[in-house]
C-alpha cells in the first residue's frame, strides 16, 4: 500500500517492485503480506492452548 506524502493524494496498491523502490522519498510504503501461517498437528492436550496463544500471536492457525 503507498501513501503519498501529499495530502491531496491517495492511497493506492501497486505490485510493481521496480516502481516501489522510487517512491520511498514521495511515499509512505507497507507491505501488505498474508498472516503466517501455524499449522498443529495432533490433538494433544497442549493443542487447545496452542491454537489461542497462535491466534493472539497473529497467526492464521490451521488444526
Amino acid at each position: 500500500m503507498i501513501a503519498p506524502f501529499n495530502t491531496d493524494e491517495k492511497p493506492y496498491l501497486i505490485l510493481e517492485t521496480q516502481l516501489i523502490r522510487s517512491l520511498h522519498i514521495t511515499a509512505l510504503i507497507e507491505p501488505l503480506l498474508p498472516l503466517p501461517t501455524l499449522l498443529i498437528i495432533g490433538a494433544g492436550h497442549i493443542a487447545v492452548s496452542l491454537v489461542q496463544v497462535g491466534k493472539i500471536a497473529g497467526f492464521q492457525v490451521n488444526y
